[in-house]
């Protein structure tokens, strides 16, 4: 698994100019990790909670804005944050969550196979 954290300013708004922080996140998932997603059917794993982009903040629009694995697949996922200090945060949750992600996959990669005995 290769990740590619960027950080960028963009600004949004016709008449009142917004800056906003983007954090974009592209994750290369290896064949054998692609091959695990593929076959168990993982798309929908949830990699990190997070509240809606900056821009959609105080709408009614209340869809789901967790990043999953299948937002991860072959496409670079930008979010935008309100402050610096939030995109700061953002890019460290990412760092925490990934090599977690890692560990999943790397998991569900090999199945449990002999038996085990033990006393209590």
């Amino acid at each position: 698994m290769r990740v590619t954290i960027a950080h960028a300013a963009k600004t949004q708004g016709l008449m009142k100019k917004i800056t906003f922080y983007e954090v974009s996140l592209s994750v290369q998932f290896s064949p054998q990790e692609r091959a695990v997603i593929n076959a168990l059917d993982l798309g929908l794993v949830n990699v990190l909670d997070r509240d809606p982009p900056a821009s959609l903040r105080g709408s009614e629009n209340s869809s789901d804005w967790n990043l999953r694995i299948r937002g991860l697949i072959d496409r670079t996922d930008a979010y935008l944050c309100a402050t610096p200090l939030e995109a700061k945060n953002y890019d460290s949750e990412l760092r925490d969550a990934l090599p977690k992600l890692k560990a999943y996959l790397d998991a569900n990669a090999t199945p449990m196979s002999g038996s085990d005995t033990f006393d209590l």
